[in-house]
């Protein structure tokens, strides 16, 4: 009943994985919701096609993804907006408004510090892949990232902006 996966196959299972996933933790606040928006968009993308054999395709799995996050999104703020009745607190700040504090925050970098967060972050390349790109070892990636990284928490911190 059940085939034994070729390692061909599981290699490509898992770069679909992998790419879905790179989509869905740029779009979330944590690796958990993208790590569960993930698993969703493949058993909902199998469950969508019985009986076919094969994998899904990237597309119907990106799709997927991105359904679920507008659907969490729709949630989040139907909450949001039943807790602002209910309260006087302060209104939290939006994943736009964080996105955009990110971006500038980034923006302002030394540029060798932006390029390894940028290839790290959001490329999601390894050390090793950035070194390569970058044309230095990746000691220094390392030590460019964890700066870049440190001046970005300082930035937001100073502005305000806080997870």
């Amino acid at each position: 009943m059940y085939r034994k996966m070729t390692d061909s196959a599981h290699d490509e299972l898992r770069t679909r994985y992998d790419e879905v996933y790179r989509f869905a933790r740029r779009h979330t606040l944590s690796a958990a919701a993208a790590e569960d928006l993930t698993q969703q968009a493949f058993m909902e993308a199998v469950a969508s096609k019985p009986g076919r054999a094969g994998q899904p395709d990237v597309a119907l799995l990106l799709t997927i993804a991105r359904r679920r996050m507008i659907d969490e999104l729709r949630r989040a703020k139907f909450v949001s907006a039943s807790v602002d009745e209910l309260s006087e607190a302060r209104a939290p700040r939006s994943h736009l408004d964080y996105a955009r504090a990110v971006s500038d925050a980034i923006d302002r970098l030394e540029p060798r510090q932006r390029e390894l967060v940028v290839l790290k972050l959001l490329r999601g390349l390894s050390f090793a892949e950035a070194s390569k790109i970058s044309g230095v070892s990746e000691a220094a990636c390392k030590m460019r990232f964890r700066r870049g990284m440190e001046h970005l928490r300082t930035d937001l911190e100073e502005r305000g902006v806080e997870p």
